[in-house]
C-alpha cells in the first residue's frame, strides 16, 4: 500500500518536473514542434538543438570551435528558447511570434527587421543588439537589459517594458503608443523622433538623463508628454521640462493649418523654440543690430539724401534751433598710397561708428515711463546731439525697432515665466 502510494507521488513529481523543465522547440500542449527556414523547409526540434549547442560552443570558444547560429529568415512561433544563448546569432527577419525567449542572452545578435510580436522576453539580455526595424509589439520586456542595442524604428506599441533597462539605447523614430515603462530606466537612450504615448511613464531621473528629449513626439494625444513634463516641473528639472515643452508645442504647430503653422516657425520656433533655448532671442537681437548696421553703412555711402543726419541744438539771437547735417564719408586725397588707406581706415571707422551707435539705438528704442533705455544710451556721448533716420533709413530703422522690441519682450518671457505651457 505504501509502495503504491510513493509510486503515485513519484510520477506526480515527475509530471510536475516535466511541465516546468524548460525545453527547446516545446510547443503549447506538449505537442511535437517543428520549425521551417527560410526557404519554408520544415525541420525538426531536434535540429535546432543541435545547432544552438554548436552555436553555444561557438561562443564559448571565441569562433574557434563549433558553428554561428545562423537562423536569416526563418519561422520560429510559439517556440521555447527559455535560457538560450544566442549571443552574436544571425537572427534577422526571423519570425517569434508568441516564442518565449525569457532570460535569453541575445547580445550582439543581429535582429533587424525580426518578429516578436506578442514574445516572452522577460529577464532577456539584449546589449548592443541589432532590433532596428524589429516589431516588438504586445511582447513582454519586463526587466531586460536593453544597453547601447539598435531600436531605431522599432514597433514598441503595448510592449511591457516594465523595469527594463534601456541604457544608451537608439531609440529614434520608433514608436512606444501604449507601452508600459513602470520603472524603467533610459538613461543615455537617444530619442530622437520617437513616439512617446506610453501607458505608464518610466522613473523621471532615469528618463531626465535621455538624449534628444526635445524631438520627441506623439501620435495625436499628447497626454503622456504633458504629464512627464509636470514630472520634470516637480522634480526641479527645468531644462528638461523646457525640451518637453517644445517637443509638444512642435507637434502641435505641425497639425495646424498652413500659415499658422508658419506663424509659429516663425514668431515662437525659430525665435526662442517654444522656451527651450530663451538665449536664442539675444543672439538674434546681435544679429539683427550688426546686419543693420551694414545697412545703415551702405545708405552712407550710396544714397543721395537717404541716410543719418545729426541734428546739432544751436543758439542764435537768442532763440534755439535745431540744425540737421547729413553724416556722409567724405572725399580722400592723398598722393602716397600708405597714406590714402590711413586715411580710407579712418574715414570707414568713423563711418562705422556712426551705423553702430544708431543701430543700437534703435534696437533698444524701448521706453516704459521713466524708463528710456534709448535716452540713456545718448547720455554716454561726449555732446548733447541725436541721429535722426532720414527717407529710406527711416522704415529699416522702424522695423528695426520693432523687431529688437519683440526679441526683448520674448527673452524676458520665456527666461523668466513659461508662457508655452
Amino acid at each position: 500500500m505504501n509502495s503504491c502510494r510513493t509510486f503515485s507521488i513519484a510520477c506526480a513529481f515527475l509530471a510536475t518536473v516535466a511541465a516546468v523543465e524548460p525545453s527547446f522547440g516545446a510547443a503549447e500542449g506538449g505537442t511535437e514542434w517543428n520549425w521551417s527556414d527560410s526557404s519554408g523547409r520544415v525541420v525538426t526540434r531536434a535540429a535546432l538543438e543541435v545547432s544552438l549547442t554548436q552555436h553555444k560552443i561557438w561562443v564559448e570558444s571565441g569562433g574557434k570551435k563549433g558553428t554561428r547560429l545562423s537562423l536569416n529568415g526563418a519561422h520560429l512561433g510559439k517556440a521555447s528558447l527559455n535560457g538560450a544563448n544566442l549571443r552574436n546569432a544571425e537572427l534577422r527577419n526571423v519570425s517569434f511570434y508568441q516564442a518565449n525567449l525569457s532570460n535569453a542572452d541575445l547580445s550582439w545578435a543581429d535582429l533587424r527587421e525580426a518578429n516578436f510580436l506578442e514574445a516572452d522576453l522577460s529577464d532577456s539580455k539584449l546589449g548592443n543588439a541589432r532590433l532596428d526595424g524589429a516589431n516588438l509589439s504586445y511582447s513582454k520586456m519586463e526587466r531586460s537589459l536593453l544597453l547601447a542595442a539598435n531600436l531605431s524604428r522599432a514597433s514598441l506599441t503595448n510592449t511591457s517594458l516594465n523595469g527594463a533597462k534601456v541604457l544608451m539605447a537608439d531609440l529614434s523614430y520608433a514608436n512606444l503608443q501604449g507601452a508600459e515603462l513602470n520603472g524603467a530606466y533610459f538613461v543615455g537612450a537617444n530619442l530622437t523622433g520617437t513616439t512617446f504615448e506610453p501607458g505608464s511613464l518610466p522613473h523621471t531621473w532615469g528618463i531626465a538623463a535621455a538624449i534628444n528629449l526635445e524631438s520627441l513626439t506623439f501620435g495625436s494625444n499628447p497626454l503622456a508628454l504633458t504629464q512627464l513634463r509636470k514630472q520634470f516641473s516637480d522634480g526641479g528639472f527645468r531644462e528638461q521640462e523646457r525640451k518637453i515643452t517644445f517637443a509638444i508645442n512642435r507637434r502641435q504647430a505641425q497639425m495646424d493649418s498652413f500659415w499658422e503653422k508658419w506663424f509659429k516657425k516663425i514668431a515662437f520656433d525659430i525665435t526662442c523654440q517654444y522656451g527651450m533655448n530663451p538665449g536664442r532671442c539675444l543672439k538674434l537681437l546681435a544679429f539683427v543690430w550688426a546686419l543693420c548696421s551694414v545697412t545703415y553703412t551702405w545708405f552712407m555711402h550710396h544714397c543721395w539724401k537717404s541716410g543719418i543726419y545729426v541734428v546739432v541744438k544751436m543758439v542764435q539771437h537768442g532763440r534755439e534751433r535745431a540744425r540737421q547735417i547729413q553724416i556722409l564719408p567724405g572725399e580722400i586725397t592723398a598722393r602716397k598710397k600708405w597714406i590714402y588707406l590711413f586715411r580710407w581706415f579712418s574715414r570707414e571707422w568713423r563711418v562705422l561708428r556712426v551705423a553702430f551707435f544708431f543701430s543700437l539705438m534703435c534696437t533698444f528704442n524701448i521706453g516704459f515711463r521713466d524708463i528710456n533705455f534709448g535716452r540713456w544710451l545718448r547720455m554716454l556721448t561726449k555732446h548733447e546731439y541725436d541721429l535722426k533716420p532720414v527717407r529710406w533709413v527711416r522704415p529699416v530703422a522702424g522695423l528695426q525697432s520693432l523687431v529688437s522690441v519683440y526679441l526683448v519682450a520674448l527673452w524676458v518671457l520665456t527666461y523668466f515665466s513659461r508662457p508655452f505651457e
